[in-house]
């Protein structure tokens, strides 16, 4: 039988060793955002071309009013094809007549894998859809990765740690100003004496 002390330091040391590989998945998935080399490195692991980067495309300055009307029937038309639905959310068109994305979600907005997209024109055809399954093997982990990056993979401990990590960086940026003013202040007090 172990002693409750011996039970508490290894519950403390597994604690925090949960929150230290938190913070370095936090911290290690941060660089997929930041720096490209990281993303031409998991293309090449995966096997796939980079893809080239996104344009908006003919996108219109104007501020032309974009006509609303039938798009409830858009919606139980992409309602129906998800029956599991937690979440749709429609991104609308540029244009009045142009298609409709509703993205649909069967978990809890955070999940990569419940999510899909259905394209939709105004005559409720379907132009193109988008499971997790339709997406390259790249963009599944940068899925991934982003949700380990935010913490919610871990739900809500995971959350907390990820804000502890983000309040963590804080506190260093703050002692390393502390540290560089005492030693600022001690320069200027050495050559006051000398």
């Amino acid at each position: 039988m172990l002693s409750s002390d011996l039970t508490d330091s290894l519950s403390r040391r597994a604690l925090l060793g949960g929150a230290f590989a938190q913070m370095v998945l936090v911290a290690g998935t941060v660089t997929f955002f930041s720096y490209s080399w990281t993303t031409d490195i998991l293309h090449a692991l995966t096997g796939e071309k980079r893809p080239a980067g996104s344009s908006s495309g003919g996108s219109s300055t104007e501020n032309e009013p974009v006509d609303l009307s039938g798009l409830d029937a858009l919606f139980e038309k992409a309602a129906a094809s998800e029956p599991g639905w937690q979440s749709i959310r429609l991104s609308l068109p540029n244009a009045s007549d142009g298609p409709g994305t509703f993205a649909l979600d069967r978990g809890n907005r955070t999940r990569p894998d419940l999510r899909s997209a259905l394209i939709l024109d105004r005559t409720g055809e379907v132009v193109g859809s988008q499971t997790y399954a339709d997406n390259t093997a790249a963009r599944n982990a940068r899925l991934w990765i982003r949700w380990i990056h935010t913490g919610e993979a871990g739900g809500w401990l995971g959350q907390t740690l990820a804000g502890v990590a983000a309040l963590a960086g804080c506190v260093l940026v703050y002692t390393g100003w502390m540290l560089a003013w005492r030693r600022f202040q001690a320069w200027r007090a050495r050559d006051a004496t000398e």
